[in-house]
């Protein structure tokens, strides 16, 4: 049982630098979107403004996803921690995301 209690934090904390590294390319992508976007709108390109906007709008919906997954994977470890360890976890309530 320790042995898998150990197991659990160990993919807990994996589950926490996998969801820090998609967040932060997803960002990365944002950015670059939000720069052509700029650049369209100051050159006056209404294919450019038009595909980097739903870029922007791509991306925004891919870092919802990921922040699901990312809430519900931690909520299904959290809970196997539990039920091992018999001690209950204090959670902060994610406006949005899961009850």
């Amino acid at each position: 049982m320790e042995r898998k209690l150990k197991t659990l934090l160990a993919e807990r904390q994996a589950l926490v630098s996998e969801f820090a590294a998609q967040s932060l390319a997803i960002h990365i992508c944002f950015v670059a979107c939000a720069v052509v976007f700029y650049l369209g709108l100051m050159f006056s390109s209404p294919v450019v403004m038009a595909s980097s906007y739903a870029m922007l709008f791509f991306f925004a919906i891919v870092e919802l996803r990921v922040r699901r997954n990312y809430v519900e994977m931690k909520l299904e470890i959290e809970r196997e921690i539990e039920k091992l360890s018999g001690v209950r976890i204090k959670r902060k309530r994610i406006v949005g995301y899961l009850p």
